[in-house]
């Protein structure tokens, strides 16, 4: 190789390296923003005057918006630029944020809640596919997604738990030195902070460039036309359409964890949690999240980089930890439990979005992750009506029970595939 195209291959290997540093601090920056509020967003709420069953109704909400946008949006990024996009959903988030620190009426707040699930919408998988974009086709290519992937999703819960020992600071200093938050409370500081998170991240995002793929064509197909092509895509292809069912039956199962267990917490404790409590909480099963996401790969590793068989072990030991907190009384049990199940679940998100992107191309990257991410998004919703309903006749420990037979039973998908020639040599 001569002088001059070796200078030209550092170049743009500096040019790779400083995109991908910027879509990791990205996604830092995004993790902090959501670490901030998350532990004491749905108090904050609360404490406006909005009763428990409007609560119940935001939430809705921004599950609804993402449903009904998340594709379509997912098409627009792929189709008009995913740095467009992110920065697009930046804005909304901005909205988002000082909206429900200014707003204290329901219908101020609903429109805030849309603007959240808008900016979920709008963010959903930009960064990933710009990052698994920029590899190269090689012979390994799988085990390297595998790893960007979970660095990625990482480097989200470093920056989550960063902003919840924010928030777990300011609420400790809110309650021995209240004289210091003379004009916000911590809670509201949280929110000022998160708006402003989001905009330091502007002109991050608009300085990563991507080119749009429609733009390399001299006739590109309508908007309708690319919709109606990608959901007929998506059910022809065996490995996606298993993809986005394995997916919706395990969304189903682990809502339990998300929307219950501070109830069996406090039942198991046999009193109210303070709000900072939630703060430790949230830190903890951060840590462990972040655990799965890194040793995500040694798992790989021990599988021999079947990511169907490493995905099948991840969801059947996560239905076998719910299993154990329907079965036991010990707060002991339940908190290991608890991170088990942080750990499994954290663990199988980059094996599922690999087998994803083993079989798409770079032009529907974004679009089939919001597919996923809108299976997930149903998935939830669905969930939460069942364990409502297995909740109303017994007792909370129930809803353990039934998420653990849901989510062995979506590790039945992957099941047929083990076999298969689904994973790559080291």
């Amino acid at each position: 190789m001569n002088v001059g195209a070796r200078f030209l291959l550092e170049k743009v290997n500096s040019h790779i390296m400083n995109i991908y540093k910027k879509l990791h601090l990205l996604t830092v920056l995004s993790g902090v923003a959501s670490g901030l509020t998350a532990p004491i967003i749905y108090i904050f709420i609360l404490d406006k005057g909005i009763d428990i069953s409007d609560l119940g109704i935001l939430i809705t909400v921004v599950s609804l918006t993402m449903v009904l946008f998340e594709v379509p949006l997912g098409l627009f990024a792929d189709r008009y630029g995913k740095s467009l996009t992110y920065t697009l959903s930046l804005i909304f988030n901005v909205l988002f944020s000082f909206g429900v620190f200014y707003f204290n009426d329901f219908i101020y707040l609903l429109l805030c809640m849309i603007f959240a699930g808008l900016a979920m919408s709008l963010a959903s998988g930009t960064i990933e596919a710009m990052l698994i974009n920029g590899i190269e086709e090689q012979e390994n290519k799988s085990i390297i997604v595998q790893k960007n992937v979970a660095n990625l999703k990482s480097a989200r819960v470093v920056g989550i738990v960063i902003g919840a020992v924010v928030s777990l600071i300011a609420s400790i200093m809110y309650l021995y030195y209240p004289s210091y938050f003379t004009s916000f409370d911590y809670m509201e500081f949280g929110f000022i902070a998160m708006g402003a998170m989001y905009i330091i991240q502007m002109p991050i995002a608009l300085s990563v460039k991507d080119e749009p793929f429609n733009r390399r064509e001299s006739t590109s197909p309508t908007f309708l036309s690319t919709l109606s092509h990608s959901i007929v895509s998506v059910k022809k292809d065996k490995i996606t359409r298993t993809l986005m069912l394995s997916t919706l039956l395990f969304a189903m199962g682990v809502i339990a964890i998300e929307k219950f267990w501070q109830i069996r917490l406090s039942e198991l404790i046999e009193e109210r949690s303070l709000p900072w409590l939630f703060s430790v909480a949230f830190i903890c099963s951060s840590l462990t999240s972040l655990a799965g996401h890194i040793l995500s790969v040694h798992i790989c590793r021990f599988f021999s980089n079947n990511f169907n068989s490493a995905l099948v072990g991840c969801r059947l030991v996560c239905g076998t930890a719910y299993f154990a907190i329907f079965l036991s009384e010990s707060i002991l049990m339940f908190i290991i439990c608890l991170l088990v199940v942080n750990f499994a679940f954290s663990a199988s998100q980059s094996l599922l979005s690999t087998l994803l992107h083993e079989n798409i191309e770079n032009s529907r990257r974004t679009t089939l992750l919001s597919y996923l991410s809108c299976f997930n998004q149903v998935g939830g919703m669905i969930g939460i009506a069942v364990m409502a309903l297995v909740v109303s006749g017994n007792n909370i420990s129930y809803v353990f029970m039934a998420s653990g037979i849901v989510i062995i039973l979506s590790a039945g998908f992957h099941m047929n595939s083990i076999f298969e020639k689904n994973y790559c040599p080291e």
